[in-house]
C-alpha cells in the first residue's frame, strides 16, 4: 500500500476482546493489498474475464490479478460489468436458498450505488418487480445511472425514508437491507478510512440501523424475507440488530447451506473476516417473518395511467411490458405489475419508472439511453455500427463521431457487439446522443 495510517486504539483494543489470540492475523490481514473483484451481466457479457478465477459464492463474479483503468473500459460504461467487492456477492447465495415466489416483489432499501440492486436484477433474470431505493439525492443519481446500464425494465427507482415504505401497506417478499455502518470493512480497501472512525460513530451507526430495521421490517410481508447486511465487524451493528429484532419482532433466523467453510458463522449470520477470505470485511444475516395474513392494498380506480397504444414500440423491445406515459416519457413496466406499479407510483417518490423508452415529441419517438442499454431491445431493428476502441472512447467523451451518415435515422453504436448509445441523423453528420451528465472525462 502507498500510504498507511495506524488502526484507531479504539478498534484495536475491540478487535483483541472479539477475536482473541487471532487479533494479531485480523490487523495484520487489514494491511495486505485488496482483491480486485467484478460481477459479469449474465445478459451481456458473459464470456469477459475468461482467463481468471471465479469466486466460489456466484457464478458471475471474478477475480482480477491487477486492477484495470475501468473508466477506459467501453464495457464497463454499457453496462457488461459492475465494479464490486467479492463478499458483497455473496447476497447470491443467500437469494438461491429463499423459498420465493416466481415473481417476487422486492424492495432493496439503501441501494445507492446500485451493486446489490444489480445483482437482484440479474437473480431475478426479468421476473417479479424490484423496487431500488437511495433517500439521499446525489447517491440516488448515481444509483439511476447504473440500474441503467445494468438494462432490466422489472425496476423502479425510488427516493425515501424506510417509514415511507411502511405506510404505503405494500409487503415485499423480500427486503433487502445494505445498512449505513461504521465502514470496518473497508480499512484495507481504503487505510484513510481508519482516521474516520470512532465509537461515537459507532454508537450512532448502531442506533440508525435499528431505527431503520424496525421501520422497514411492517414492510416485509408474512412468510416474506429481510437480509441484512454491513461491511463493518462490530458486533453492535451485526449480530445485536439481528437478535434484537429476533426477540422484539418475531423474527426468525434462516441458516444458510452449504456455504464456503472460511465464511465465519456468527450465529446469527455470517462473516467475512480479513484472515480467511481475500473480499473485504462483511456481514449478513438472513430473516424470514411468520405466515400471517398479507395486507389487502387498496389499488386506486382513478386516474390510472392510459397504456399508450404506440405499436412500433413493440418492434423496439421483447417481453410482456405495458406502456404508459410518465411526465414526458413513455416507459415500459411489466404488464403483470401495472396495477402495483400505479399504486407505488401515488404513495411513493418515484425517480425512474420501469425501462425509459423514449419521449413522444409530436408523435415521434426520440429514443433514451435507457433504451440502448436494454436487455430486452429488439437490436436488429436497428441499424447498428460496430466501432473500435478509440472511436468508443470518443463517443463516450460526447465527441463528434466521424462515421459516414446514410439514411437511417438513428444507428446504435456497439463495441464488441454490445450497445454504447445512439447517434441520430442531422444530416450530414451524426449527433451524439450519449448523456452529457456521464460523459467520459479521462483522456488515454
Amino acid at each position: 500500500m502507498s500510504e498507511q495510517f495506524d488502526f484507531p486504539v479504539g478498534f484495536k483494543n475491540r478487535i483483541r476482546d472479539q477475536f482473541g489470540t487471532k487479533a494479531d492475523d485480523f490487523l495484520d490481514s487489514l494491511n495486505e493489498e485488496p482483491a480486485i473483484s467484478v460481477r459479469l451481466n449474465p445478459r451481456k457479457a458473459i464470456s469477459l474475464f475468461e482467463n481468471t478465477r471465479e469466486i466460489s459464492w456466484t457464478k458471475w463474479g471474478r477475480f482480477l490479478e491487477q486492477r484495470p483503468v475501468f473508466a477506459l473500459d467501453p464495457l464497463f460504461h454499457a453496462g457488461a460489468y459492475y465494479v464490486q467487492e467479492s463478499s458483497s456477492m455473496f447476497l447470491e447465495e443467500a437469494f438461491n436458498q429463499l423459498s420465493l415466489p416466481e415473481n417476487p416483489t422486492v424492495l432493496d432499501l439503501c441501494a445507492a450505488p446500485g451493486g446489490k440492486s444489480t445483482h437482484l436484477l440479474s437473480l431475478m433474470n426479468g421476473k417479479g418487480l424490484l423496487i431500488s431505493n437511495e433517500v439521499i439525492k446525489t447517491r440516488n443519481s448515481i444509483l439511476r445511472e447504473n440500474i441503467t446500464r445494468w438494462g432490466f425494465a422489472n425496476v423502479l427507482v425510488s427516493r425515501n425514508e424506510a417509514h415511507e415504505f411502511a405506510s404505503t401497506d405494500f409487503q415485499f417478499d423480500l427486503i433487502v437491507v445494505d445498512a449505513p455502518c461504521s465502514g470496518e470493512g473497508m480499512f484495507r480497501k481504503d487505510p484513510h478510512s481508519r482516521t474516520e472512525w470512532s465509537e461515537d460513530n459507532v454508537n450512532l451507526c448502531s442506533l440508525r440501523q435499528q431505527k431503520i430495521i424496525a421501520e422497514i421490517w411492517p414492510s416485509v410481508a408474512p412468510g416474506g424475507y429481510l437480509i441484512y447486511s454491513t461491511c463493518t465487524f462490530n458486533p453492535a451493528e451485526n449480530e445485536a440488530q439481528i437478535n434484537r429484532l429476533i426477540s422484539e419482532g418475531g423474527a426468525v433466523n434462516i441458516e444458510l447451506k452449504n456455504i464456503n467453510p472460511k465464511i465465519q458463522e456468527t450465529r446469527p449470520g455470517y462473516a467475512f473476516y480479513p484472515m480467511n477470505t481475500p473480499g473485504e470485511g462483511f456481514y449478513i444475516s438472513v430473516l424470514q417473518k411468520p405466515d400471517g395474513e398479507r395486507k389487502k392494498l387498496k389499488l386506486p380506480k382513478k386516474n390510472i395511467p392510459e397504456i399508450i397504444k404506440y405499436p412500433d414500440i413493440f418492434k423496439l423491445i421483447s417481453g410482456t411490458f405495458s406502456i404508459i406515459k410518465t411526465g414526458e416519457e413513455l416507459c415500459a413496466i411489466p404488464e403483470a405489475f401495472a396495477e402495483p406499479i400505479h399504486y407505488l407510483k401515488q404513495k411513493l417518490n418515484i425517480t425512474r419508472t420501469g425501462l425509459p423508452i423514449g419521449t413522444d415529441i409530436r408523435g415521434k419517438l426520440q429514443y433514451s439511453h435507457d433504451l440502448a442499454m436494454s436487455v430486452d431491445l429488439i437490436s436488429s431493428y436497428f441499424k447498428t455500427q460496430e466501432v473500435e476502441l478509440e472511436t468508443a472512447l470518443e463517443f463516450l467523451r460526447k465527441n463528434t463521431v466521424d462515421i459516414p451518415v446514410g439514411k437511417d435515422k438513428w444507428l446504435l453504436l456497439t463495441y464488441k457487439n454490445i450497445p454504447l448509445g445512439w447517434l441520430k441523423n442531422a444530416g450530414n453528420r451524426w449527433n451524439n446522443y450519449f448523456p452529457t451528465a456521464w460523459r467520459l472525462r479521462m483522456q488515454d
